[in-house]
């Protein structure tokens, strides 16, 4: 019996000198082996067995000590300082770009493919490189079957769906190597793993811990392996508190990672009190398991001894401790501090990430006496209101420093005294608000003088009070005054009221003897004379203020005069008629089936015409002379007009062509020999680039000397037909295109 403990013993501890492991379904897991020594980026296919995403075109890094002094050299790279986990190389990829979706990633075909339902360990180091200007959340692991085409060839973020991945954003500590580790059910055939950040820039939470732009992670040991047996228990404790590991099937034993053969126990559960953060190896037949165990210092708070409190008085509890990331107090604040006037026991709890601790004070109350200001009142401007805080003899302070034991209030506020008795410890304190209203505002003006006929209302509807009294016992608020005499009224709000008077005094206007209308000639005037009337101001619409005025120019005139008490307005026309003077339009011509109409556009006046009619316009449909008089009371006018025949028309071509054929090489009006001739061409600026009064000449197509270049210009033809007329009487225009 005694042999067969010591073989099973020296099994034991056998399995443990070698650290019993499952097969690892990653080739290279630690980056050692390799094609070709790296000697700058972009070269993680110089790793044996390992390559960047396929068919993408974001590029991967390959660390090694064999390229020491370049930019992917080991300990020292371009991206910082890092010895590899284990070994001489490591692997490296870009996480994140803030200014761009830009991924890289790594991957490798498994050793075997995985089988359908099969728990396995899957785990890799990684640490974050000391360039990186961020921390984010979203690495992950990519299994499948076939290797993973994405849809298109460029650097962004991969479209599949990782199925192992870190929701938590890496570690920010530049200096270690972090372990990762998942368990993954396997669907069944997967053979290709492939590791990187498949979260978009808006899923990455990036935590800002230096300058720049990217964030950079180094990676080693990559281990997927299948899991025989399942360790349970809590994995996060408070230091000094147990907790019961247990494994799923018979172990050889469990140990501390850090003295892997020092055997803690040979049972499938195990009972462990760490003071720190550890981990432990259970050793089985098929692997060495390892169980993560966080271990949390306890928080400690003290929110100070028992209190006692006067009755009135506030206390305020102010925590104090560490270890703690959340504070709660009984009612659920989470300030650092809890203010109270109530008495018993108040508690406060803080907690970490897993532990809490809490304590717990006492406030209890010695008696007091009282004051009493009263209740709170309301008066009004004027009111006159005490105060009394009562208790001769003892010490009074107000809220402005008085120590009277009267108070007299003068405006709205709020009053507090604090009354300290000998053989008291507490003081006695009270509050009252006073409210002290204006009294409502009315004002029926000045005393006032009125025209008679006048009326004048007063209009206190809009004034918000709640009662009106007027001195005829009216409570509208709307009142009119007509009549002479002294008017009172009293007006009241919800609490105050006051009251205003007025005299009011009418008089009667002086009356004028102004006509509506005067009438007169050219040159003659009318007289209005005012100083018979004594009036106090007079004021004419055109600001002029004389007493006397003469008017010689037709209009409506208004003057503004006033006694002493009153003012009127009165206005009148003056009509000054004139000799009806007019002209006719110079002598002209008529062609075939025109007409002109002849309006002298005297108002007012008599016609008589050539004929004998009397109409205020003649038509005219034949050569001729014809003449109108005008007359009015003031005198007569007369003018005539000479009408001749028209009998000249002109044709006017459209294009002409001065190239030189002798064909269409000239440019003017067609027609008739006119008494009277002016020919003129513009270009499209409006400048004049030919003119003529010799019916004979035409326009070759020159300006200033030189070839005028193709394009539409403008002309205007000003002719008389008549031989008695000496200037224009007909005006055509058009435009005509100049082609070579």
């Amino acid at each position: 019996m005694k042999i067969v403990r010591l073989n099973i013993l020296f099994l034991i501890f056998h399995l443990i000198g070698f650290q019993v492991h499952s097969q690892n379904f990653v080739p290279n897991p630690s980056f050692e082996m390799l094609n070709m020594c790296p000697f700058g980026y972009s070269q993680i296919d110089f790793a044996l067995n390992w390559d960047k995403a396929y068919m993408h075109s974001g590029t991967s890094d390959y660390f090694h000590t064999c390229a020491s002094g370049s930019q992917v050299g080991v300990p020292y790279s371009f991206f910082g300082y890092q010895h590899s986990h284990t070994g001489s190389g490591h692997a490296g990829f870009y996480l994140y770009s803030e200014s761009s979706e830009y991924r890289e990633y790594i991957m490798c075909q498994l050793t075997q493919a995985l089988k359908p339902r099969k728990t396995y360990r899957v785990s890799f180091y990684y640490s974050l490189a000391e360039k990186s200007a961020f921390t984010v959340n979203g690495i992950g692991i990519y299994f499948s079957s076939q290797l993973p085409v994405p849809p298109s060839q460029n650097s962004s973020v991969l479209p599949f769906t990782p199925q192992v991945k870190m929701n938590e954003r890496v570690s920010s500590d530049t200096s270690s190597w972090i372990l990762v580790s998942f368990e993954y059910v396997a669907a069944g055939g997967e053979k290709y793993m492939t590791i990187g950040n498949f979260n978009k820039n808006n899923q990455c939470m990036p935590l800002r811990i230096r300058t720049g732009s990217f964030s950079y992670v180094f990676v080693d040991d990559i281990s997927v392996e299948p899991k025989c047996i399942s360790l349970s228990g809590n994995n996060k404790l408070c230091i000094g508190d147990s907790t019961l590991l247990t494994a799923s099937g018979p172990v050889l034993g469990w140990a501390n990672y850090l003295y892997p053969n020092v055997l803690l126990s040979r049972d499938s559960f195990l009972w462990v009190k760490p003071a720190v953060s550890t981990r432990y190896l259970a050793y089985a037949t098929c692997d060495t398991i390892p169980f993560y165990l966080y271990a949390y210092n306890k928080p400690e708070v003290n929110i100070g001894s028992d209190i006692v409190k006067c009755e009135t008085d506030s206390v305020t509890l102010k925590a104090s401790g560490k270890n703690y990331d959340l504070l709660l107090w009984q009612n659920m604040s989470a300030d650092s501090s809890f203010t109270t006037q109530d008495t018993g026991s108040f508690y406060v709890t803080v907690s970490n990430t897993f532990c809490s601790a809490s304590d717990t004070v006492k406030i209890s109350l010695q008696p007091l006496f009282s004051v009493d200001l009263g209740p709170d009142r309301i008066g009004c401007a004027g009111d006159t209101i005490l105060l009394d805080a009562g208790y001769p003899g003892a010490d009074y302070k107000w809220q402005d420093g008085a120590d009277e034991k009267v108070y007299q209030v003068t405006h709205t506020g709020i009053y507090a005294v604090e009354v300290s008795r000998p053989g008291y410890i507490c003081k006695a304190k009270d509050t009252v608000e006073i409210v002290i209203h204006p009294l409502p505002l009315v004002d029926l003006g000045l005393d006032t003088n009125l025209c008679e006929g006048e009326i004048i209302s007063f209009n206190l509807r809009s004034k918000g009070y709640q009662s009106i009294k007027w001195q005829d016992g009216s409570r509208d608020s709307v009142y009119i005054a007509k009549t002479n005499g002294l008017y009172f009224v009293q007006v009241s709000d919800a609490f105050c009221s006051a009251f205003d008077t007025i005299q009011l005094i009418w008089h009667k206007p002086v009356q004028t003897d102004l006509k509506e209308s005067y009438t007169a000639c050219t040159g003659d005037s009318i007289r209005i004379d005012f100083g018979k009337y004594n009036f106090k101001t007079i004021q004419w619409n055109d600001s002029d203020i004389s007493v006397t005025r003469y008017f010689k120019r037709s209009g409506t005139y208004v003057v503004y005069y006033s006694d002493s008490f009153c003012t009127n307005t009165d206005s009148f026309t003056v009509l000054l008629n004139s000799m009806p003077r007019f002209s006719f339009p110079p002598d002209t011509t008529l062609c075939k089936n025109d007409h002109i109409l002849l309006i002298p556009g005297i108002q007012d006046a008599g016609y008589v015409w050539h004929d004998g009619s009397t109409a205020a316009s003649f038509e005219v449909n034949h050569p001729g002379l014809y003449f109108a008089t005008l007359s009015n009371v003031c005198g007569q006018f007369s003018d005539s007009i000479w009408v001749d025949d028209c009998n000249c028309m002109f044709y006017v071509p459209n294009a002409f062509t001065p190239n030189g054929d002798l064909l269409n090489e000239g440019f003017k009006p067609i027609g008739c020999m006119p008494e009277f001739y002016h020919f003129m061409i513009f270009d499209r600026w409006g400048e004049m680039v030919f003119e003529t009064t010799d019916y004979n000449e035409s326009w070759q197509g020159y300006y200033k000397g030189k070839p005028a270049f193709d394009e539409v210009f403008v002309w205007m033809l000003e002719y008389a037909g008549s031989t008695k007329a000496r200037k224009a009487t007909k005006i055509s225009r058009g435009t005509v295109t100049l082609l070579r």
